[in-house]
C-alpha cells in the first residue's frame, strides 16, 4: 500500500453521539474533505466487492475508515443529489429536482455557509457544468472553482453537461489546499469539496493508466480507476502535510449508472438499485472505526448532520436526515427509509415521473405500473412482486404519501442561463418550463419502463443529426416513428415538424408544430420553428407573433432572434432586423446563419465593408456555406472585385452543384469579362436547372449573340419570350422579341453560326 494512503492505527475514543472540539488535538476543529464521485456505482469499487476494480485509494480509505454498505441517493441526477448532500434536505424541500432547472433558494442554508460561519476556510472544485455557480451550490464557499475552459468537446449519443478532467480539478484543489495550509495567520480549519466526474459517458482513455489492465481502455471501470488516482493524490497530500489525523474525509457517490441493467444505459430515468445505491466512506484515524462496514440503510440526506456532529458543531440540523456518527464508532443505529425521485421522464418526454422508498427489506417505486422488490431475496430488483403483494403496495404508497405530505415543499427560483448554457442542457431535455409533474396523476401518463426503446431511438436520432450521418429521408422516417409511439411528447412533434419542413412539406410541419404547442404552450423552440414555417408561407404577421412569443419565453434563444430578424427584414423593418441579428450573434458568436443574414441586410443597406466582414465570418465558421459564398460574390462583384467574386461563385457551385442562381450570376460576370465560352456554359447549366426562367434564357441568348452565334441567339431569345408570356410577363416578352429581331441583323464576326 502506498505510504500516502496508509492511515496510522489508532484507538477509537469518540463517545457515542459526541464530537466535541475539545477532543481534537490542540483544541482546533477538524478539517473536512468531501470528495464526491459522480455517476459511481457502489458495486463497481473494490472495497464494495468488485474484483475487476482498480481502486487502491478508495479501498485504503475504506480499510482505514468506515464503509456504509447500504447508502442511497435521493435522485439519480448530479445537481439534486449534491444539493441534498450540502443542505440535508430531500429534493422537494431544497427545490432542485433537475439538472439545469433552478437555483438553490437563498433561504436554504448550505453546509458551506454553516462552516464558514464557524471560521472555516471553504473551497469547492467542481468538474461539470451542472454544478456551475449559477445553480446556487456555491453559497458559503470563498473559492468556487467551476472553470471549464479546459473541458473537452463531447460528441456522444446523449451528450451530458460539459466537464473537465479530474486531474485538472485535483490540481486546482491541491493548489488551494497548499495555500490554505501554508498560511500562518492565523491557523483555521478548512472545508474542501472536490467533485470528480470521470465515470460519466463518454469514456476517455488516460495515459496515466499505462501499465495497468486499463491501459488504452475507454470504459466505465477505466474511468473509475483514473478517478481513484485523483483521490489518492488528495489523500497523499494530507499525509505529506501531517493532516490525516486532523481531517475528516468523506467520500460519497452522487448516483450510479444503468450500464444496461433494467435496459437503462445511463441514468436519470429509473429508480432501481444500480442508480440509487452509492458508495459512502468516512475516515479519520483515532475518531472513526477502522475497517468497519455498516450495513444499516442510510442516505445522502444523512451527510450534513453527520459531518456537523463530527466537527463539533451544535447548529440546528435541517431536514429529516440523522447523524451517522454513532455508527462510526461501532454503535448500531436504526435504519431509516430512503426517499428518491426523478422527474426526467416527464420533463423530457411527457411520461410519468417516478418516486420511491427503499427500506432494509423492501423497495417500492411509484409508477403507472407499481414496482415492489424484496431486496433481501432479490437485491438486483429483477422480479416485480407488486401483483403478488397488493396490500404491501398500498402500505408503501401510504408511507410515501405521508412522507411527501410531511415535507416543507419549496420551489427553486429559475437559474440564469445564457444561450450556450441552455444548449448544453437541452441535449438532455433539462431546459424548458413544464407543468409541475406532481400535479399529474401517474396513471394518466406512460410508464417509462415501457418506453425505454423509444428513448433510445430518440437518442440515436439526435446523435445522427448532430454528426450529420443521417439523410433527410432517414431523419423523417425515424421522427415519424417517434411520434407514432409517443404522440404526447412535444419534442417528437417538433423534430418531425422540422424534418417535414426540410422536405418541403410546410403544411404538414405546421400541423405538427401546432400539436407540439397544444401539448406544451410554453415550448419556445416550437414557437420559433412555427414562425419560420409561417414566414416561408408568406404569413408574416403570424410569423412575427410566434417569434415574439418564443422570445418572451426565452429571450436568449438565438434561433428566435434570427427568425425575428429575417421576418422583419422581409417586412422592410431593416433597423429592427439588424438588432435581432446582432443579438443572435451575441448569444451565439459561431452562428453562421446569423452572420450571413446580417450581411445580407448590411449589403442591401449600402454597408458593403461590414457585409463582407460578416460573410467572411460565416464562411470561417461554416466553410461549406454555399449561400454565403454566393452572396459574398455578389457584393464583391458590385464593388469591382470580379476575380474574387468569380472564385466565390465557383466555390458555391462546388459545394452545391444544383445552385441555378450561382450559375446564372457567374455567367453574367464571365460575360462582362469577355469570357464568352465560359459564360455560355454557365448559362446553359442555369437553363438546365431552371428551364422556365425567361431571364436566364434571355441572358444566354445575349451571350450567344455576343459570341456571333446568331441562330442560337434568335432561337434562345424566342424560347425566352415564350416563357415570359407563359409566366404572365408580356412586357418582358415584348422586350425579348425586340432583342431577337436585333440578333437577326448581326454581322457575323467569325465563322458562320452552325445553329448550336
Amino acid at each position: 500500500m502506498p505510504s500516502g494512503l496508509r492511515f496510522a492505527a489508532a484507538v477509537v475514543v469518540l463517545a457515542v453521539g459526541v464530537a466535541s472540539c475539545d477532543r481534537i488535538a490542540g483544541g482546533a476543529r477538524p478539517n473536512l474533505l468531501l470528495i464526491t464521485l459522480d455517476t459511481t456505482r457502489a458495486d463497481r469499487l473494490g472495497c464494495y466487492g468488485y474484483r475487476s476494480a482498480l481502486t487502491p485509494a478508495l479501498d485504503a480509505l475504506a480499510a482505514h475508515g468506515t464503509l456504509f454498505e447500504q447508502a442511497f441517493t435521493s435522485c439519480p441526477m448530479t445537481l439534486p443529489a449534491h444539493a441534498t448532500m450540502l443542505t440535508g434536505l430531500d429534493p422537494p424541500e431544497h427545490g432542485l429536482h433537475m439538472n439545469g432547472k433552478g437555483r438553490l433558494d437563498a433561504g436554504v442554508v448550505t453546509l458551506a455557509e454553516t462552516l464558514l460561519a464557524h471560521g472555516y476556510r471553504t473551497g469547492a472544485f467542481v468538474a461539470a457544468f451542472v454544478l456551475d455557480r449559477r445553480f446556487g451550490l456555491n453559497r458559503g464557499f470563498q473559492v468556487y472553482d467551476d472553470d471549464l475552459r479546459t473541458a473537452a468537446t463531447q460528441e456522444v449519443p446523449e451528450p451530458l453537461s460539459v466537464s473537465r478532467p479530474g486531474n485538472i480539478v485535483t490540481d486546482a484543489a491541491l493548489a488551494w489546499l497548499g495555500t490554505v495550509v501554508d498560511d500562518t495567520a492565523p491557523p483555521r480549519p478548512f472545508f474542501c469539496w472536490v467533485h470528480l466526474y470521470e465515470p460519466h459517458y463518454p469514456y476517455e482513455a488516460h495515459a496515466e493508466l499505462a501499465g495497468t489492465p486499463f491501459e488504452g481502455k475507454t470504459s466505465y471501470d477505466a474511468e473509475i480507476a483514473f478517478m481513484d488516482r485523483q483521490v489518492g493524490r488528495i489523500v497523499r497530500f494530507l499525509a505529506d502535510r501531517h493532516l490525516t489525523e486532523r481531517t475528516v474525509v468523506v467520500v460519497a457517490g452522487d448516483h450510479g449508472e444503468g450500464l444496461n441493467d433494467h435496459s437503462e444505459v445511463e441514468h436519470g430515468y429509473l429508480l432501481n438499485q444500480e442508480v440509487l445505491h452509492v458508495p459512502l466512506i468516512v475516515a479519520q484515524p483515532g475518531r472513526v472505526a477502522e475497517g468497519q462496514r455498516v450495513d444499516t440503510l442510510s442516505s445522502l440526506l444523512d451527510l450534513y448532520p453527520t459531518v456537523t456532529e463530527l466537527l463539533g458543531l451544535r447548529d440546528r440540523v435541517p431536514g429529516r436526515g440523522r447523524s451517522l456518527a454513532p455508527a462510526l464508532v461501532g454503535t448500531r443505529i436504526p435504519p431509516q427509509a430512503s426517499y428518491a425521485e426523478t422527474d426526467l421522464p416527464y420533463v423530457a418526454y411527457g411520461w410519468s415521473p417516478l418516486r420511491s422508498l427503499t427500506t432494509p427489506r423492501w423497495k417500492y417505486v411509484r409508477t403507472p405500473t407499481p414496482e415492489l422488490y424484496d431486496r433481501s431475496a432479490d437485491p438486483r430488483e429483477r422480479r416485480n412482486l407488486a401483483d403478488d403483494f397488493p396490500d404491501r403496495v398500498r402500505e408503501f404508497e401510504a408511507m410515501l404519501t405521508g412522507l411527501e405530505r410531511g415535507m416543507i415543499h419549496r420551489d427553486a427560483p429559475a437559474a440564469a442561463l445564457d444561450a450556450e448554457d441552455r444548449r448544453r442542457l437541452e441535449a438532455l431535455g433539462y431546459v424548458g418550463d413544464t407543468p409541475d409533474p406532481s400535479q399529474q396523476p401517474p396513471s394518466s401518463l406512460r410508464d417509462v419502463k415501457d418506453m425505454l426503446g423509444v428513448k433510445n431511438l430518440d437518442a440515436w436520432l439526435r446523435a445522427g443529426m448532430r454528426a450529420g450521418s443521417l439523410s433527410q429521408p432517414e431523419i423523417l422516417q425515424v421522427a415519424r416513428e417517434l411520434v407514432r409511439q409517443s404522440p404526447e411528447t412535444p419534442a417528437f412533434q417538433n423534430v418531425l415538424a422540422t424534418a417535414l419542413m426540410a422536405a418541403g412539406q410546410l403544411d404538414a410541419g405546421i400541423t405538427h408544430l401546432a400539436e407540439a404547442l397544444r401539448l406544451r404552450p410554453d415550448f419556445a423552440e416550437a414557437h420559433s420553428n412555427l414562425g419560420t414555417a409561417l414566414m416561408r408561407t408568406g404569413k408574416l404577421d403570424e410569423s412575427v407573433a410566434h417569434f415574439a412569443e418564443a422570445l418572451r419565453l426565452e429571450p436568449e434563444l438565438p434561433e428566435a432572434q434570427l427568425g425575428m430578424g429575417t421576418a422583419l427584414a422581409v417586412r422592410g423593418d431593416v433597423a429592427t432586423a439588424l438588432g435581432h441579428y446582432r443579438e443572435a450573434i451575441r448569444l451565439r458568436p459561431d452562428y453562421a446563419d446569423a452572420h450571413q443574414n446580417l450581411a445580407n441586410v448590411l449589403a442591401s443597406s449600402g454597408h458593403a465593408p461590414q457585409a463582407i466582414k460578416h460573410y467572411k465570418e460565416a464562411l470561417r465558421i461554416k466553410s461549406d456555406f454555399a449561400l454565403a459564398h454566393h452572396n459574398l460574390a455578389q457584393v464583391l462583384a458590385d464593388h469591382d472585385r470580379v476575380r474574387q467574386a468569380i472564385l466565390h461563385y465557383r466555390e458555391a457551385l462546388r459545394i452545391a452543384p444544383q445552385f441555378a442562381s450561382a450559375y446564372y450570376n457567374l455567367g453574367r460576370l464571365l460575360e462582362e469579362e469577355g469570357r464568352l465560352p465560359e459564360a455560355i456554359a454557365s448559362y446553359r447549366e442555369a437553363v438546365r436547372l431552371e428551364p422556365d426562367d425567361p431571364a436566364v434564357l434571355d441572358n444566354l441568348a445575349a451571350a450567344y449573340a455576343a459570341a456571333g452565334r446568331r441562330q442560337a441567339a434568335i432561337a434562345t431569345a424566342r424560347r425566352a419570350a415564350d416563357r415570359a408570356r407563359a409566366a404572365g410577363e408580356p412586357t418582358l416578352a415584348a422586350a425579348i422579341e425586340r432583342r431577337a429581331q436585333l440578333y437577326g441583323h448581326l454581322v457575323l464576326r467569325h465563322t458562320p453560326d452552325p445553329g448550336g
